[in-house]
């Protein structure tokens, strides 16, 4: 549960910085980010205590969440390493089927009502680009670059699906217009008169 806090949001103003380990909220411990969703959705927009370590030291914050549904503006830890050129294309095959999944996870979730929908849309994706662009050029176009790669899957199927429409109508056209040159390629008949 280490995060990494939105610099606007109810977090960060609560005192919560990057790298910091969430404990509990509220008194109960959070093992997972659906716990740590689920506490802060259920609770509202009242104050929580939030127990975090940061390094050797436990503090207790008080934060407001704030938006529909309620949310800290926290996410999980990031840290940029090298990697071997393999590994990096492992991950890369491996990673956007882990996103699939936990995507699907999450739509039973919200259709079950263990989990409040929190689909935000263009305006939503706007916002976290503009914010990663603040952080720095770099970081805007690392993100702007994992967005463009999650959607190329989706680029790739419809543009199948298109040409497999495509391909289908065009074959009827041909067989189409095979049948009208046959019937054309056929001698008229003349009788003697």
């Amino acid at each position: 549960m280490r995060v990494m806090v939105s610099p606007a949001g109810p977090a960060a103003r609560a005192g919560v910085r990057d790298g910091d380990r969430i404990v509990s909220v509220a008194g109960e411990p959070v093992t997972s980010w659906d716990q740590l969703k689920s506490l802060v959705a259920k609770r509202g927009d009242e104050a929580l205590s939030i127990e975090i370590n940061r390094g050797n030291e436990t503090i207790v914050l008080s934060a407001t969440p704030e938006g529909s549904p309620p949310r800290l503006r926290v996410a999980p830890w990031t840290e940029e390493r090298s990697v071997s050129v393999g590994h990096a294309l492992a991950e890369g095959l491996v990673q956007p089927g882990k996103v699939v999944m936990a995507t699907i996870r999450s739509f039973f979730d919200m259709v079950f009502g263990k989990q409040a929908a929190e689909v935000s849309g263009p305006a939503g994706i706007v916002r976290e680009t503009s914010s990663a662009a603040k952080q720095g050029f770099v970081t805007g176009l690392l993100l702007a670059t994992l967005i463009t790669s999650y959607m190329l899957p989706l680029v790739a199927l419809g543009s199948a699906i298109y040409e497999l429409f495509n391909r289908r109508h065009e074959i009827a056209r041909v067989a189409r217009l095979s049948d009208a040159e046959d019937d054309a390629c056929v001698a008229p008949r003349f009788t003697p008169r």
